[in-house]
């Protein structure tokens, strides 16, 4: 449900591109990894970035940025 979620940012949960997008970026965003892709692949570009952000923060796994 959560990977559902989170593909859905980027496009349709059965296109593997947006899947392998999605949870790259997740993973870079949760400090696990970089967002670097190999071809032919591409990374989220930055509003694709932000819905997978505020999809992490929805599901309480990345705490919601405050403006300071």
């Amino acid at each position: 449900m959560r990977l559902r979620h989170i593909a859905g940012a980027v496009g349709t949960f059965s296109d593997i591109t947006s899947i392998v997008r999605g949870l790259k970026c997740a993973l870079s965003l949760l400090g696990v990894t970089t967002d670097r892709m190999a071809d032919p692949f591409r990374p989220a570009d930055p509003a694709e970035r932000e819905a997978i952000r505020a999809c992490l923060e929805d599901l309480g796994l990345l705490e919601r940025a405050t403006g300071a």
